[in-house]
């Protein structure tokens, strides 16, 4: 932990880092034209791409259809913090550095947060992440963890030449990262959810009206009661598992892309997968997602259980995961006790 002076005369976020960050990197070694400092970065978590700006995470994934999405999406915001990144000439990522004001109080949160940012840069992994509100500054290997005392290594050759002392591989370190900051906050959580929809959708979906796509919301033609049905068993009666049967071509494939996008408007986290994505198997689709590296077998399936479940406490969240399947019967449904409720439609 490193203290700053109290004389410094910070009272914001820019104050921090104008007058406290900038000299600290300074006196760090670093030079003006060595450096890249910018307020804003990107970090890719599962499929979407997040852009953390002026203490706000935006969702940046695809760009806007026409005006009303592009509105809805400059609208939308996810909680977050002032945050800057360090880089060299070469665009290399170097830093993260999380700044608050001089009144917040640090905590192991934003300590998680930043090494998280550091470990999900779109790029390379950036090898030090800093926490700091002008008056205490604390810094961390990326790679392990720990907290760098001050002085101990030279951090403008740390950044340069890293040598991690954990021997975890680099998408062990992401696939933790990714667990943490989805742990965080339920906005994490939904911009996540977000991501992998819009990610697994993208085969089905369309605004174009000649496009054959099978999802149209335009063509949208709502199901009231089966819509009821599903709200009923879903989130009143909370059943484990719900099917919906019909005869083919009876729009089952338009009713589940309609229900997850309605699903995340509303707040509660959803995730999608089309029948053309699963050859591989539900579970392998799940893994590729959330990209955590696991054993493919039961084993691999407990531990992935035990990590979602763990995001899902902290953030009191119930996830539903809704799945198109070219058989009659869903197999992992089946498997379930007691017999899932099916809709018709």
């Amino acid at each position: 932990m490193i203290t700053n002076s109290n004389d410094i005369n910070a009272s914001t976020e820019e104050d921090v880092r104008t007058k406290v960050v900038f000299p600290w990197l300074l006196s760090q070694g670093f030079t003006l034209d060595q450096i890249s400092l910018e307020r804003s970065f990107s970090v890719r978590l599962g499929h979407a791409i997040l852009n953390v700006e002026n203490g706000t995470i935006r969702k940046k994934t695809s760009a806007p259809k026409n005006k009303e999405e592009e509105k809805e999406k400059e609208n939308t915001k996810y909680s977050g913090r002032a945050d800057m990144v360090v880089r060299n000439r070469q665009g290399r990522n170097l830093m993260v550095i999380e700044v608050k004001a001089p009144h917040i109080k640090l905590t192991d949160d934003d300590r998680d947060q930043a090494i998280s940012y550091a470990r999900l840069l779109e790029g390379d992994i950036a090898p030090i992440s800093v926490v700091t509100n002008g008056v205490i500054t604390r810094v961390f290997d990326t790679f392990t963890r720990d907290e760098i005392r001050e002085n101990s290594i030279d951090l403008q050759n740390f950044c340069e030449n890293p040598k991690a002392l954990s021997q975890k591989n680099y998408l062990d370190l992401r696939a933790e990262a990714l667990e943490s900051l989805l742990s965080l906050s339920e906005e994490n959580l939904l911009s996540f959810c977000e991501g992998q929809i819009e990610h697994r959708m993208r085969p089905l979906y369309s605004d174009d009206l000649n496009s054959g796509k099978k999802f149209i919301p335009e063509l949208y033609v709502a199901r009231a009661h089966a819509q009821e049905n599903l709200h009923r068993l879903l989130d009143i009666e909370k059943r484990p598992v719900v099917l919906l049967v019909g005869p083919p071509q009876v729009g089952k494939t338009n009713f589940v892309c309609h229900a997850v996008r309605e699903r995340l408007k509303q707040g509660h986290p959803p995730l999608f997968y089309p029948a053309i994505g699963l050859d591989a198997g539900l579970f392998s689709s799940l893994l590729d997602d959330f990209q955590w590296v696991s054993a493919k077998d039961i084993n691999g399936a407990q531990e992935f259980l035990r990590k979602l479940h763990n995001i899902l406490r902290i953030s009191n969240k119930r996830l539903v995961i809704l799945a198109v399947s070219k058989t009659k019967c869903n197999t992992l449904s089946c498997r379930v006790p007691p017999c899932p409720e099916s809709i018709p439609i």
